[in-house]
């Protein structure tokens, strides 16, 4: 988790890796920046299919038994999601459950609104690491963050969208702000996840902006974070010089 160091100073923001793919997670993990796994349905199937999704999970969460792992729970019935937030959890002592802002906009009319509220309050007592997902504004944040409290097991962790909030003409960046100021001013140990990074700036606003965790895509990472032509040409550069000026191989002189 993000803490402040021996300084004072606030924390870096930590970098979690957006995918499910072993070959990608190997990689990325042993690097030694990548601090964490999420995940998400959609995830899953792409990179799992034709796979047992609890036996996946758990071979991502056994090969990386430091680090949190997010699982999403689907839909369903309140019984249901009880129940598969549950067996979530269960596959692994690093697994986070996370749970969807369900809405489906109808507010008394309908049955999904508020229902993560409703499943945050039943899930007390089995002490079930969660993170809120797919939030688009710090008022949605700061409701969970309230249900949390509420039951006395504050939430690990909540997750907004970068640019799913900019595709909605929001502003990602005081979004997360708020969230921030209401955490840091009441107290609290949630931390702020910022997931749908689609390029380098998003990683640098959203860390300027107050977030604790960003989780990357590993493409974005290898080609647009890592990766830039120039410095690619500066070090091709200087070998061929040095190669052509000794005639030698490389070397660390």
């Amino acid at each position: 988790m993000a803490a402040e160091n021996s300084a004072n100073k606030p924390a870096i923001a930590e970098y979690f890796a957006d995918t499910a793919l072993m070959p990608e997670l190997k990689r990325l993990m042993g690097l030694g920046i990548f601090t964490g796994i999420t995940t998400n349905p959609s995830i899953i199937a792409r990179e799992a299919a034709g796979s047992d999704p609890n036996a996946y999970l758990l071979e991502i969460a056994s090969a990386f038994p430091d680090v949190p792992v997010s699982s999403q729970i689907l839909k369903g019935e309140l019984p249901d999601l009880i129940k598969a937030a549950i067996e979530t959890a269960a596959i692994s002592p690093n697994v986070v459950v996370k749970i969807p802002s369900y809405t489906d906009l109808l507010g008394t009319r309908g049955t999904e609104d508020g229902k993560a509220l409703e499943l945050i309050a039943a899930l007390k007592g089995q002490e079930i690491k969660k993170n809120v997902t797919a939030l688009m504004s710090a008022e949605q944040a700061v409701c969970y963050m309230k249900a949390g409290e509420r039951v006395g097991e504050p939430i690990q962790y909540v997750s907004l969208f970068f640019n799913r909030m900019k595709d909605a003409q929001a502003d990602p960046r005081r979004e997360i702000e708020n969230t921030r100021d209401f955490i840091e001013r009441h107290g609290l140990t949630t931390e702020i996840i910022v997931g749908s990074i689609r390029a380098k700036e998003d990683i640098r606003e959203a860390q300027m902006s107050g977030a604790h965790i960003i989780t990357i895509p590993p493409k974005v990472f290898w080609e647009k974070v890592l990766a830039h032509p120039q410095s690619k040409r500066f070090i091709d550069d200087a070998q061929r010089d040095y190669e052509d000026a000794f005639k030698a191989g490389p070397t660390n002189s």
